[in-house]
This record gives structure tokens, C-alpha cells and sequence, in this order.
């Protein structure tokens, strides 16, 4: 996995059987200054601040995203 800018390209909305969305690892710079430069986000609230401009997160706070790992398997019968 590598980073990917937002100049180059969103993070795709995917969305599950039961309506769950997909989530990204955004980095932000600079850091908001209640928190640091990386958080976890779904897809729809992405486009929503990249695109849709929401006001209380600067949308030029973002500058790159990656896709998350697929979660650990368990073994069977734990």
C-alpha cells in the first residue's frame, strides 16, 4: 500500500450488503491542532469534505489517502 494525493484521485465508495461503507487512512498537513496528521475516515464523509466542503474540518487539511489492510482472520473455532 502507498499513499495516494487527492490531486490524483478519491478514495472509491464501496458499500456492503447491509449498507456498511468503506473506510481510508487519510493524511492531514498540517496537523489540526487538536489532534494529529492521520485519521481514519469512511468514504462518504471523504468525498463529502473534499468535495462538499463541510466547515468544521478544513478540506485542505488533506492531502493523501490509502486504503486499509483487510482485517485479521481468526482461526477457526476461537
Amino acid at each position: 500500500m502507498s499513499w495516494i494525493s487527492i490531486k490524483d484521485a478519491l478514495p472509491e465508495i464501496k458499500h456492503t450488503k447491509d449498507g456498511a461503507v468503506n473506510f481510508v487512512l487519510l493524511w492531514l498537513d498540517p496537523a489540526p491542532d487538536c489532534g494529529a496528521n492521520y485519521m481514519i475516515a469512511n468514504t462518504e464523509w471523504v468525498h463529502g469534505h473534499i468535495i462538499g466542503a463541510k466547515p468544521y474540518v478544513h478540506k485542505s487539511w488533506f492531502t493523501h489517502w490509502m486504503y486499509l489492510p483487510k482485517s485479521p482472520k481468526q482461526p477457526k473455532g476461537e
